[in-house]
């Protein structure tokens, strides 16, 4: 079974929490959540690879060549899809979406194996690998 978040062993626990499997929708919310996996997913996935997020990690292991593009901050919308995506696959399998979550993933590790002590930010690799711990501020 798998839980989002699982406090049932808390003394002050007044809800007890069901396995998401067990989740099932129907209605406006149902709509939203089929809409979401026939077409915002893929759409999503599209802009992700157009805008050069994914390509930043392949470019931070070396797979491909460039200086990272966009925002600092951009890996996130890379991390938000797989939780979108998974959520997803949790009431419907999609053999498509699980191949771009499990290849994005490999993406990741393999970023985070190339980088020293695994820190995963794109941004901070190649030019700016020694700038990563500059802007420190308490």
């Amino acid at each position: 079974m798998t839980f989002v978040n699982d406090t049932s062993r808390s003394p002050r626990a007044q809800v007890r929490p069901i396995a998401i499997e067990r989740v099932e929708l129907e209605g406006f919310v149902r709509r939203y959540q089929d809409l979401m996996k026939s077409t915002s997913l893929a759409l999503q996935y599209e802009y992700l690879e157009s805008s050069g997020r994914i390509d930043n990690f392949r470019k931070a292991i070396g797979s491909i060549e460039g200086d990272f593009t966009g925002w600092f901050f951009n890996d996130s919308d890379i991390y938000k899809w797989i939780e979108a995506a998974s959520y997803s696959l949790a009431y419907n399998e999609d053999s498509e979406i699980r191949t771009r979550i499990d290849s994005l993933i490999t993406l990741i590790e393999s970023v985070q194996k190339k980088s020293e002590g695994g820190y995963v930010n794109t941004y901070f690799t190649g030019k700016r690998a020694s700038e990563k711990w500059k802007d420190l501020k308490s």
